[in-house]
């Protein structure tokens, strides 16, 4: 999959941040179909929505669901 469009500071900002904080970046997550935060597959999501906020934050469904409720 392709992360979401973000202009080059914003990106390189987002994957500082993930690398800092779950060891591997953003980019590098969605690319590879893993999950920034827990490092699962990040294959299967409930919805379109979901499907596109993994695009935005490199979240799987089980790591959307335990931040966002």
């Amino acid at each position: 999959m392709r992360p979401s469009e973000k202009s080059f500071e914003m990106s390189e900002g987002l994957d500082a941040l993930s690398a800092l904080f779950f060891g591997r970046t953003r980019t590098e997550a969605i690319e590879n179909d893993i999950c920034v935060s827990c490092g699962g597959p990040a294959v299967d999501f409930n919805d379109d929505l979901s499907r596109t906020d993994y695009r935005i934050t490199g979240f799987c469904q089980n790591c959307q669901d335990d931040t966002y409720n």
